[in-house]
């Protein structure tokens, strides 16, 4: 099954340890596990925890093509 999630990605943040989360990526993370095709229709800010957060998802197996990407 193909699926877009579009929404945001956040880090939770509590004392000093760091989570990323928001509902869409929960979503499209779960749904990927289960072998769906899974777009996450969102964006990142250019900075550190936008790369950590680039990297994460990676991590979790959504595909991350960055078209706006500062060059």
């Amino acid at each position: 099954m193909q699926i877009v999630s579009i929404g945001e990605v956040l880090w939770d943040v509590f004392d000093q340890n760091e989570f990323l989360g928001g509902a869409p990526l929960n979503f499209a993370a779960n749904a990927q596990r289960l072998g769906n095709s899974v777009t996450l229709l969102t964006a990142v800010g250019a900075d550190a925890r936008g790369q950590k957060a680039l990297e994460k998802m990676r991590a979790l197996g959504l595909t991350t093509n960055t078209p706006l990407e500062r060059r």
